[in-house]
């Protein structure tokens, strides 16, 4: 929030219906002219809104994006690791986090180049996943999804396979930390 500004109303608190709203970051768009909030910068917002129904989604890939476009990505894991206590999603598909920023005449040739949300077969890109599992906290009963294009249909049951491998190892924390996370 920029400074001067005031900070904004918490919203009343009512009773629980069963609903959570999760909130996502998105990366800076084909033709970079979008712009998202980074993973720690959306806790931050999350934090300051404090509402125990909302939540985020991180989409693996999204940040891997957009920390790149801004020559970032050496801070992904810290970003990834800020917003996992706070996140009842995940979207696992892998890319290179190559910002899809180039004059490109087919998805194939964007595939062939590493460049934007390929929605890649897992381990197929760069994201360090195996890091971000052994390294973050996610809150119970957190929601993994496997997201890929049609074309790599192929890779699904080895995919599939991987997610349930690394669901098994998430490490999680009890809904009641999420107030301080």
């Amino acid at each position: 929030m920029p400074a001067g500004n005031p900070p904004l109303p918490k919203p009343p608190r009512r009773p629980a219906l069963g609903v959570n709203t999760c909130v996502e970051a998105l990366f800076a768009g084909y033709v970079v002219r979008m712009l998202t909030a980074s993973p720690l910068r959306l806790a931050r917002d999350l934090a300051g809104i404090d509402h125990r129904n909302l939540w985020a989604t991180i989409i693996l890939s999204h940040a891997w994006l957009k920390l790149g476009y801004e020559g970032q990505q050496a801070d992904y894991l810290d970003e990834i690791a800020g917003l996992a206590p706070r996140a009842r999603h995940l979207h696992l598909h892998d890319s290179f986090g190559l910002q899809d920023d180039l004059e490109m005449h087919s998805d194939g040739e964007r595939v062939t180049f590493g460049h934007g949300d390929r929605h890649l077969p897992m381990d197929w890109g760069s994201i360090p996943r195996d890091t971000i599992f052994a390294r973050c906290d996610f809150p119970e009963k957190v929601i993994l999804s496997l997201e890929m294009k049609p074309r790599f249909r192929h890779s699904v049951a080895a995919s599939v396979a991987r997610t349930r491998e690394i669901a098994g190892r998430t490490q999680s924390i009890s809904p009641a930390r999420h107030a301080s996370a």
